[in-house]
């Protein structure tokens, strides 16, 4: 099938001499002015348009047809040809998505235009996502959409990725979990999503795109982008590797650009975390409310940490004994907290203030809205803190929609409503490609997920292989310990059967 074009031109000649020129590569459809073009647009379907900047009238009605084109045919390439450039009129095209923009009446015009032509075609063949999907839900009877939340999304090319794609996500989906064994790529399928939502360049830094052919179609509040990686710009967005320990020192708001770029930390593992603290001692002094609410964040995330305070500028935290609400051991400082409470702190931090700086009249951080990729969730938290996590950071940024790699079932028991659970898999003749897994997970126990599709573990008994007779089924440990203590009792009368026998009856027979 011919690729099917629209040429906009006021005069009828120049019309007539290109429809001969192209009809033998391309289904050529005309329009004489602004309004029969937009006419036509509105009621067909076009690979690419061909306009005159110049129109009748309308002295740049053709950046009228490439914004309409823009506006309500984002899959339509549009191409500019004038007789009159100008440096300005140029960059009003860019402003519009404009493919190509040539200039009319020379020797070359002819040639331009057909390789301009077969340009956008072959951009058209790249794109992986043409046209609007519609919504879907997990809960159709209340249908309450996140602020912004992932439909779907096309990968090509990419470290490892060939050609994958995930259709159909519900835009309820607070949480898109990655699972997979190690070096199959779930880091891969991160950084793609975040350079086809953000684009190739970070500030200074450049995102590892190559050749890569990215498409992620984005739901925001009531409307639904398309974005490709090279033309994006979405900003409301966090993003953190496995290593997220770094921060901005204490005392200055000053870090190595590139280091403590948005991106960044997903890429390497010398990234720098945005330090919340300076912050928060301001706030502290100046009596601002947020930094309560941020102070009850994060008590709501660390268990052990009962109260955070100001001494000498810096902050200091109290962790407490645990069952003991009224016992805190000595205050210390930040950078003498364990590991997991400093990367809790240090990512939520920078969380808050990255997606502040994108929503800047918001002043409760619970409010704030975005998306936030996380690798290797679990990093880090002992089993109890990653089955809690997920539903607590669901809990206290509900707007925000997570999606996160894990090697750990523990999450999963903690995922909260509307979370899509995603594989990823790899081999040598497909490389890198994801697949989703439809699981009622709130019914499944540790067992019993391990060994779903999710993580393919064919044996989850100990490696020294006991007896099958003497593997515990319990469900509970205190289960456990119970049904031992009635084996011991059992286990007792049946090697002093006489015994309980001879004390029965002497029981009797003094009652």
């Amino acid at each position: 099938m011919k690729p099917k074009i629209i040429i906009v031109d006021d005069d009828n000649e120049i019309l007539d001499s290109y429809k001969d020129l192209l009809s033998n590569e391309y289904e050529v459809d005309t329009a004489n002015s602004v309004e029969q073009g937009i006419e036509k647009l509105s009621k067909n379907e076009y690979d690419v348009a061909l306009t005159d900047m110049n129109l009748h009238q309308h002295l740049e009605g053709g950046l009228m047809i490439c914004n309409y084109i823009a506006t309500h045919k984002p899959s339509t390439k549009s191409i500019i040809f004038t007789a009159y450039p100008s440096e300005l009129n140029r960059k009003k095209a860019n402003l519009e998505n404009v493919f190509a923009y040539i200039t009319k009446g020379t020797n070359e015009t002819r040639n331009d235009i057909q390789k301009a032509l077969k340009e956008a075609v072959h951009a058209l063949n790249q794109i992986l996502i043409k046209d609007v999907s519609p919504d879907h839900y997990f809960d159709d009877t209340q249908k309450n959409a996140l602020p912004y939340a992932i439909k779907q999304f096309h990968i090509q090319n990419y470290n490892g990725i060939n050609q994958t794609q995930i259709n159909n996500i519900p835009i309820d989906t607070q949480w898109i979990f990655l699972t997979g064994q190690n070096a199959y790529g779930k880091t891969a399928i991160l950084q793609a999503l975040m350079i086809g939502l953000f684009g190739k360049t970070d500030g200074k830094f450049n995102l590892p795109a190559h050749n890569a052919n990215i498409y992620v179609e984005l739901k925001e509040n009531q409307k639904t982008c398309i974005y490709p990686f090279n033309a994006s710009q979405f900003r409301k967005i966090a993003a953190y590797g496995p290593s997220r320990l770094i921060i901005q020192h204490p005392i200055s708001n000053e870090t190595i650009e590139e280091q403590s770029a948005p991106t960044y930390s997903l890429f390497n593992h010398d990234g720098i975390l945005l330090n919340i603290q300076t912050d928060m001692v301001l706030w502290k002094y100046e009596k601002d409310p947020i930094y309560q609410t941020i102070c009850d964040i994060l008590y709501a995330l660390l268990p052990h940490i009962g109260k955070i305070d100001v001494k000498d500028k810096k902050l200091i935290f109290y962790e407490k004994e645990t069952g003991n609400k009224n016992f805190y051991y000595n205050p210390i400082p930040f950078s003498q907290l364990s590991v997991s409470h400093k990367s809790i702190i240090a990512m939520i931090g920078d969380m808050i203030k990255r997606l502040t700086q994108s929503h800047p009249s918001i002043k409760n951080p619970r409010e704030l809205s975005g998306i936030v990729l996380i690798d290797e969730l679990e990093a880090h938290l002992h089993p109890s803190w990653q089955y809690q996590f997920p539903g607590l950071l669901s809990s206290l940024f509900p707007n925000i929609q997570f999606i996160a790699t894990t090697h750990s079932a523990i999450p999963f028991l903690g995922a909260p409503e509307h979370s899509l659970f995603l594989k990823v898999n790899r081999s040598i003749e497909k490389g890198i490609w994801v697949e989703q897994i439809d699981l009622d997970i709130k019914k499944l126990t540790p067992n019993l997920i391990l060994t779903s599709p999710l993580f393919d573990m064919d044996d989850i008994f100990h490696v020294l292989q006991p007896n099958i007779n003497d593997v515990r089924t319990e469900d509970d440990y205190k289960d456990m310990i119970e049904n031992d203590r009635i084996k011991n009792i059992l286990k007792e009368y049946s090697m002093n059967k006489q015994k309980y026998k001879n004390q029965l009856e002497l029981e009797d027979a003094t009652s």
